[in-house]
């Protein structure tokens, strides 16, 4: 089948924030770049909720999310995993962790793709 760019569903939101802060992230001053993102909160270590400034019909969509802040491929590091562990039709919740030990951290570049 031939590309055909109608297809591709549109972006519902997207944001690029620095956490690295932690406990004095500023949801306001954080954020790098963002697209229909009204908020970003850190809820705990690693835990960020994220609300969309225009719900989404139905809540039913596709999120990709990324974290890094440096090279994790040093002997002992570890790369971060990044997870959706809520959706609504007004926003979704990330966490971002350590892949070998489950910590959550507060990285310095996370991305939050969201579309459909």
């Amino acid at each position: 089948m031939p590309f055909n760019p109608a297809r591709i569903p549109p972006f519902l939101a997207y944001v690029s924030f620095d956490a690295s802060a932690e406990g004095d992230f500023d949801g306001a001053t954080d954020i790098i770049k963002s697209f229909n993102v009204q908020s970003v909160v850190r809820e705990a270590k690693g835990k960020f909720a994220i609300t969309f400034t225009v719900a989404h019909p139905d809540g039913k969509f596709a999120t990709l999310a990324t974290a890094g802040s440096e090279d994790y491929s040093g002997s002992g590091a570890s790369p971060r995993a990044c997870g959706i562990y809520e959706r609504s039709a007004t926003g979704v919740k990330v966490v971002v962790e350590r892949t070998d030990d489950s910590v959550n951290e507060d990285n310095s570049y996370i991305n939050v793709f969201v579309a459909g």
